[in-house]
């Protein structure tokens, strides 16, 4: 779904249909909304139940504008991880990428002849998320209501993200970022048993940035 709310909200709720009500109201509202790409920039579906004809129509309403995209991630032990067909949509446009928050979901999948049960639309592997090229994205956000994961983040060291200076990482803290160094804001949470880990790479990282002369 789509509307230009604000960008911290959490992934678990999909932002307001306000825009697409207001389109809906008589023919002069609909013109202002259909008219006004910047309603359309925040790029989202509902978690295991993505409404991908809302999320195409954001895609196409908002043009060329940069876009806040929210993508989730589904963690199971057995099946292993995936994510659902906003990325496929999002991905397409890649290069309007402004600020995109993941969220971790950790589920319980059973697969049904090859789709997964409780799920609306394919689900994909992680690999759907390497090789990604954002030019334009400043600030990403992953969210990890549960327990650390870290090797389930690895995908974000094959982004090509110049523009990144941002960082907020919720129990989801990606150790072996190339661009880890050129962040200009980094908000953080880990479990204590990750803490000396953490802060010898931040220290080996903020070394190689600020050498001791």
């Amino acid at each position: 779904s789509c509307a230009n709310q604000d960008q911290d909200r959490p992934t678990t709720i999909v932002p307001t249909l306000e825009v697409v009500n207001l389109s809906h109201v008589n023919r002069v509202f609909r013109f202002v909304s259909l008219t006004s790409p910047k309603l359309w920039t925040h790029i989202a579906g509902s978690a295991q139940h993505p409404e991908m004809d809302l999320v195409n129509s954001c895609l196409e309403r908002s043009r060329d504008l940069p876009l806040t995209v929210y993508l989730n991630v589904y963690l199971n032990f057995m099946e292993g991880p995936s994510c659902d067909e906003v990325l496929t949509a999002a991905k397409l446009h890649a290069h309007r990428w402004r600020s995109v928050r993941i969220h971790f979901n950790h589920v319980d999948i059973f697969l049904v002849d090859d789709s997964p049960k409780g799920f609306v639309g394919p689900v994909k592997g992680l690999d759907a998320l390497r090789d990604i090229s954002a030019p334009l994205l400043g600030h990403l956000v992953l969210e990890n209501n549960v327990s650390n994961i870290y090797s389930e983040v690895s995908f974000i060291q094959t982004w090509d993200t110049p523009s990144l200076r941002s960082l907020t990482a919720l129990h989801a803290f990606p150790f072996h970022l190339p661009f880890l160094r050129d962040l200009t804001a980094l908000d953080f949470t880990v479990s204590w048993a990750n803490v000396t880990e953490l802060f010898d790479i931040l220290s080996e990282t903020l070394n190689e940035k600020y050498p001791l002369s």
